[in-house]
């Protein structure tokens, strides 16, 4: 296999783990600070399933293009 057939592998890959949902990531909504002590709130979220679906698109034709390329 041609390298550019491995990038479109690993893109396939990482778009079928995102659009699974289990790749979540944590960001700091809010923080309040009340003298020594400091209150944060924390918001979970997933990545967006478009981006998986452009990963899977993008991988599938990379694949096509070192398929072809010879």
């Amino acid at each position: 296999m041609k390298p550019i057939s491995w990038v479109g592998v690993a893109l396939i890959i990482a778009g079928i783990v995102i659009l699974s949902g289990k790749i979540t990531y944590t960001r700091d909504a809010e923080s309040v600070a009340v003298g020594p002590v400091e209150l944060v709130t924390k918001r979970k979220s997933a990545i967006p399933p478009a981006l998986g679906a452009v990963l899977l698109i993008g991988g599938a034709g990379l694949m096509v293009m070192g398929a072809r390329r010879r």
